[in-house]
Formats: structure tokens, C-alpha cells, sequence
């Protein structure tokens, strides 16, 4: 299991489990998990959104989303 240090307004919480992505948003206290579609792009993409001053973490999660990157399960 691996915890992500985020600074977001949309996400609270994000943790990775093999392909399995928790996500819990600032608007609720429900952990929803989602099935990355390939792990190792998906973390890589994300470090690097982490560590842009200018990346937005909630804006990342809604587009790996909307391209089923990430799939609610």
C-alpha cells in the first residue's frame, strides 16, 4: 500500500494498492476505489503532477477518469 503526500483542495486522501486507487474527496467522507488501467503510468503521471507548483491533483484524477484511465469499481 502506498500513501500519496497530496496538496489538493478536491482530494483529501489518495493511497495505491497494486491497481486498486483510493480516493477520498474533500466534499465527503466516503473512500471511493477505483481500478488503474496501467499502475505504473498512472504513478508516474501522478508524481509528476505532485511535484508541478503548477499541477493540480483534482484536475489529474478527473481526466484519467473521463479517459478510463481510472475506472470506479
Amino acid at each position: 500500500m502506498r500513501n500519496f503526500k497530496i496538496n489538493s483542495t478536491a482530494i483529501s486522501d489518495l493511497s495505491m494498492d497494486g491497481d486498486q486507487v483510493s480516493i477520498q474527496f474533500t466534499s465527503s467522507d466516503k473512500q471511493y476505489t477505483f481500478r488503474a488501467a496501467d499502475p505504473s503510468t498512472f504513478v508516474a503521471d501522478l508524481e509528476q503532477v505532485i511535484s508541478d507548483p503548477e499541477g493540480s491533483v483534482g484536475s489529474y484524477i478527473h481526466r484519467a477518469r473521463k479517459s478510463e484511465q481510472l475506472v470506479e469499481v
